[in-house]
């Protein structure tokens, strides 16, 4: 399902609920609320776009969901924001992966809230990915259990040497592997096959070092 297939469905169970003051649920009333174009709101919800995160907070909070739920559909018990669990140099911390979010083991979190099955996670912005784009100190948020689409920009860890940690963007699928650029160099590309990926992250948004909080 696309992205905006279920922020739309949520319009439209709202609309329903709410029938009484519909009109505040059309496509043109959510949009006002929002402070967006109607065209905007109307391209959000026929196609997979991804919001910037200042739009998911505002959208969670009017369609009363997890701001994890706009991003990413999944949907639970809120709870206290999205984990710290490693840097952009080190990448995930093994203990996170292997048996999920540990608040004895991972004191720092981003203030938005979000769902507790805690899919989405944070790694703090270090020397290798330091630019405009990506300010040190701040944070990146990725999805642990994301889909693959080209054109995005993922967070690659490679089976064969732990030293390779990158954020990288899919080109496409081909026989040989799935292939990359790379954020830093664009006209840098590689290509590694499926079994030499330990995983790819979707990169879902960064986040201005302020939102840190800890436990």
């Amino acid at each position: 399902m696309k992205r905006g297939q279920w922020l739309q469905a949520r319009r439209e169970e709202l609309k329903l609920k709410n029938s009484n003051n519909a009109s505040a649920w059309s496509l043109r009333g959510v949009a006002e609320a929002l402070g967006v174009s109607h065209s905007a709101l109307s391209h959000l919800e026929r196609s997979d776009a991804m919001p910037s995160l200042d739009f998911a907070i505002k959208l969670a909070e009017l369609y009363g969901k997890p701001v994890e739920w706009v991003l990413t559909g999944v949907d639970a018990a809120m709870e206290n924001g999205i984990p710290i669990v490693g840097t952009t140099l080190t990448g995930p911390a093994a203990d996170y992966l292997n048996h999920g979010y540990d608040p004895e083991k991972f004191h720092q979190f981003v203030d938005i809230p979000t769902s507790g099955a805690r899919s989405l996670y944070g790694l703090r912005i270090v020397d290798n990915l330091q630019s405009v784009a990506y300010p040190y100190g701040d944070v990146v948020i990725f999805e642990k259990d994301g889909r693959r689409m080209p054109g995005e920009l993922y967070l690659v860890k490679l089976r064969s040497d732990d030293n390779f940690i990158q954020v990288l963007s899919m080109v496409n699928t081909r026989e040989e592997g799935i292939v990359f650029n790379s954020a830093a160099e664009p006209l840098e590309r590689m290509t590694f096959h499926e079994d030499e990926i330990l995983f790819m992250h979707p990169l879902v948004a960064v986040v201005s070092a302020w939102n840190i909080q800890k436990v």
